[in-house]
């Protein structure tokens, strides 16, 4: 009273909600961030020799939860108080869904040429650049897949570096080899 603080209650209560809606915004950041040290790529063996994505279901769910997250952050008029880190996250749960769903289309047409160039030979004498491309892509997926693997973390795995350019390349020569 004696320093008259109840005379600026309007200006004190002002304070105080910017810096509770602030601190709500730095939690939940640091939430997002414990969360993704913990978020993995779901993978399996495959035929004895390869691995792929067994499950993106837990994935997809927690980077829509967290995009949500991000926009409502990024509307709040706080938003240039944290703008780096959320930009960061925008960036790296972008990155994560487009290489994830890149490896799903790499993954399905390599499933369906793998079981035609690697069970016959014939085929692989009738269609020899075929052959030479898909056993590229083979090389590149077993690498890519074998290195999920070891790291499964979906933020690191997905930012290796030219992950996505590779597999945006093996999908090209995958589109390539069944036409």
């Amino acid at each position: 009273f004696t320093l008259g603080l109840h005379l600026h209650n309007e200006f004190i209560a002002t304070i105080s909600g910017n810096a509770n809606k602030e601190a709500a915004i730095e939690a939940a950041l640091k939430e997002i961030t414990s969360i993704w040290a913990d978020v993995v790529i779901d993978m399996m063996p495959f035929k004895d020799m390869y691995h792929k994505i067994r499950s993106t279901e837990d994935l997809y769910t927690q980077l829509e939860d967290n995009q949500v997250q991000l926009s409502t952050m990024k509307a709040s008029r706080f938003f240039m108080v944290f703008e780096k880190e959320i930009h960061y996250w925008e960036h790296a749960l972008a990155h994560v869904s487009e290489v994830v769903e890149m490896l799903l289309t790499v993954q399905r047409q390599w499933m369906y040429l793998e079981s035609i160039f690697m069970s016959s030979e014939d085929i692989r004498k009738q269609l020899p650049e075929e052959a030479v491309l898909f056993d590229q892509v083979n090389d590149d997926y077993k690498a890519i897949t074998k290195a999920i693997v070891e790291e499964p973390n979906a933020i690191k795995a997905t930012h290796r570096e030219n992950t996505l350019e590779n597999l945006t390349e093996m999908d090209e020569r995958l589109a390539k080899i069944q036409k």
